[in-house]
C-alpha cells in the first residue's frame, strides 16, 4: 500500500509506488532525473551520529512539510542529477532503524513507508526509498539539542526553515482545515441529497480527502468515467443493479442506475465524485415513505444499511485514489435521509421485516456518524473497511436504541448469523479481500 499518491511521480518512475522495482528507480540515473521539492537522493545510509539522525529526521519533516515526496538512499547524484545506482545494503533492522529515529525526532510523526528494492545482481544491496506523506496534521518539527523544535521545507532540491510567521499560519491551518473539511462535507452530502427522490430512505455516504486530489473534468475523462461504470453493480454485495445514467455538474459527475434528466430525481442509488477526490455515495435503505406503515414510520432494513456503508466507502475512496490520484486520510460522514420522516430499524432474517422490538423510532435528524479513515484501506474494501463501516453504522444505530451493528466486528470481521443472505456470494467476497466470517452471536 502506497501513502503517496503522487501521478508526477508514478509518471516519472513509469510504475504506481506500491508495485516499484529496482530497475524502475535505477532508471532514474539513465536519464539523469533531476531532484526536485518530492525526489531526493542520498549516496548512503543515515549514519548512527547525531547529525545523521538529525538529517534523516529533517529529510523526512521537509518532504512531509512541502507535499510529500521519496527519498531515494542509494543513488548518487551529480549536481541534483541521478547519476548511478550505487546501492546501499538492506536489512529489517535498517528498516526498523529509520522508523524509531523518525518517531523519536519528529512531532508530530508523519507517516512514513519503507521499500526495500534488492539489486538482482548484487544480493543484500539495492535502494531503499523512504515514501513520505503529506498529511492535514502539520507542521513537522524537528527537535533540535532535545530542547527547540525547528520546521524545515522542501523547496525545489533545497531544504529551508519556516519563520516564525510561516509556523504560525501553519498551525491555523491545521486548526481551520478540520473545519473545512467538516463543511466540505456537509456541502457535498447535502448536493447529493437534494437531487434524491425523497420517497424512500437513503443512506448518503460522504468522503472529503485530507489532501485534496484532482481530476480534469472534461469530454475525455467524462467518456473514460462512463465506460467504467456502465453496467457494474454499485453495490459491493450485488443487488442485481447497475450504473446506467451519467451526467456532469460543475466541478463533478453525477452517477446514477435510473436517469440521466437532471429536472427528475434519481432513485436507487446515486453518487456525486468531484474534481477534489471528495464524493458523496446514497442507496435506498427503507421502504416507500408516502405510505408509511402500520408503525408509522418507513422500515429501514439493517442489512442494507451496512451493505451501503460498505459500498459508498469503498466506491468514494476507489474515486479519490484512482481517479483523482490523492492518498492517505480523509474524513468521513454517514447519514440517513430525509430527515423530517421518522424511521424504524427492521431486520429480514426472520419472515418478512420485522421491526426490532421495543426500539425506538427516530428521526434521520438524529441519525450522522463521522469518522476518520485511510483512502487505500478503504478502496481495498477489506477488514480495515470494515471495521470504519463498523464504526459509521454502530453509531447510526445507537440513534434506535441498537447498541452496535451486529452484523460486523469492531475488528473488521463478519458475523455470519447475522446476515440474511448467507449464500457463497458473501463468503466468496469475504474471501476475496480478507475478510474473517464468524460464526459466532454477540454475547
Amino acid at each position: 500500500m502506497a501513502l503517496l499518491r503522487s501521478r508526477r511521480l508514478e509518471t516519472l518512475l513509469g510504475s504506481p509506488l506500491e508495485t516499484l522495482t529496482y530497475g524502475d528507480v535505477a532508471g532514474l540515473a539513465q536519464t539523469a532525473c533531476p531532484e526536485a521539492s518530492d525526489l531526493d537522493y542520498k549516496r548512503t545510509l543515515y549514519d548512527g551520529s547525531d547529525k545523521g539522525r538529525h538529517d534523516l529526521a529533517s529529510d523526512v519533516a521537509a518532504l512531509a512539510n512541502a507535499h510529500g515526496g521519496l527519498i531515494v538512499v542509494g543513488m548518487d547524484e551529480d549536481d541534483g542529477h541521478a547519476s548511478v545506482a550505487v546501492g546501499v545494503p538492506l536489512s529489517d533492522a535498517e528498516t526498523n532503524r529509520i522508523h524509531t529515529i523518525v518517531a523519536a525526532q519528529v512531532a508530530p510523526v508523519p507517516r512514513i513507508e519503507i521499500h526495500l528494492l534488492p539489486n538482482p545482481d548484487r544480493p543484500g544491496s539495492g535502494l531503499l526509498l523512504i515514501e513520505v506523506e503529506s498529511n492535514a496534521a502539520g507542521p513537522h518539527a524537528v527537535v533540535v539539542n532535545r530542547t527547540s523544535l525547528r520546521y524545515p521545507r522542501r523547496v525545489g532540491r533545497i531544504t529551508v526553515f519556516l519563520p516564525e510567521h510561516e509556523v504560525a499560519a501553519a498551525y491555523r491551518d491545521r486548526f481551520t482545515g478540520l473545519q473545512t473539511r467538516a463543511d466540505e462535507l456537509t456541502a457535498v452530502a447535502t448536493n447529493l441529497a437534494g437531487r434524491l427522490d425523497t420517497g424512500a430512505a437513503y443512506l448518503t455516504v460522504a468522503l472529503v480527502p485530507d489532501r485534496p486530489g484532482y481530476m480534469p473534468i472534461d469530454a475525455a475523462s467524462f467518456r473514460t468515467f462512463q465506460r467504467a461504470l456502465t453496467g457494474q453493480d454499485p453495490h459491493v454485495l450485488p443487488r442485481g443493479i447497475s450504473w446506467q445514467a451519467f451526467q456532469v455538474v460543475p466541478g463533478a459527475f453525477l452517477a446514477s442506475v435510473t436517469t440521466t434528466d437532471e429536472r427528475v430525481a434519481v432513485t436507487g442509488v446515486a453518487s456525486l465524485l468531484h474534481s477534489t477526490g471528495a464524493g458523496a455515495f446514497a442507496t435506498a435503505v427503507g421502504g416507500d415513505s408516502s405510505t408509511p406503515s402500520a408503525t408509522d414510520a418507513v422500515l429501514i432494513d439493517d442489512e442494507a444499511l451496512i451493505n451501503g456503508m460498505f459500498s459508498g466507502l469503498t466506491f468514494l475512496a476507489a474515486h479519490a485514489r484512482y481517479r483523482t490520484a490523492t492518498g492517505g486520510t480523509c474524513t468521513v460522514r454517514a447519514a440517513l435521509h430525509p430527515a423530517d420522516v421518522p424511521m424504524r430499524l427492521t431486520n429480514g432474517r426472520h419472515r418478512g421485516l420485522q421491526p426490532h422490538a421495543g426500539h425506538r423510532a427516530m428521526s434521520a435528524q438524529a441519525a450522522t456518524a463521522t469518522g476518520v479513515g485511510d483512502i487505500d484501506e478503504l478502496a481495498d474494501s477489506g477488514p480495515l473497511m470494515v471495521a470504519t463501516a463498523h464504526q459509521l453504522a454502530s453509531t447510526l444505530l445507537q440513534a434506535f436504541g441498537v447498541p452496535e451493528c451486529f452484523q460486523t466486528t469492531p475488528d473488521g470481521q463478519l458475523r455470519m448469523p447475522y446476515w440474511n443472505d448467507r449464500t457463497n456470494a458473501l463468503r466468496t467476497w469475504a474471501d476475496k479481500v480478507s475478510v474473517d466470517c464468524l460464526e459466532k452471536t454477540v454475547t
